[in-house]
């Protein structure tokens, strides 16, 4: 598998960054994103943080399934705890 793009393929990434930060809700992904620790996953390669247009992509999908319309807030606190409650279970298990 060729990891190079083409030309067409980079205009095209370039045109969805562009219609991604004219989404009335650019702001609220990268907002969400910020909550999440900067590095990796522990023990993997997965990175903690999405880019936007993943958790665009991720909502659009929730919407589309569910027909779940986005709580901003709702959805930054309950994430905010998620972590929170990771966090403290990641540390019980270390001890």
């Amino acid at each position: 598998m060729n990891s190079e793009l083409t030309q067409t393929e980079v205009v095209a990434q370039e045109l969805k960054r562009s219609d991604l930060k004219s989404d009335p809700l650019y702001p609220f992904y990268i907002q969400l994103r910020e909550i999440f620790p900067k590095g990796l996953k522990p023990g993997t390669n997965n990175p903690w943080r999405d880019h936007p247009s993943i958790i665009k992509d991720r909502f659009k999908l929730l919407k589309k399934h569910f027909g779940y319309e986005i709580d901003q807030e709702e959805v930054l606190e309950a994430t905010k705890n998620m972590l929170n409650l990771l966090q403290e279970t990641m540390i019980s298990c270390e001890l």
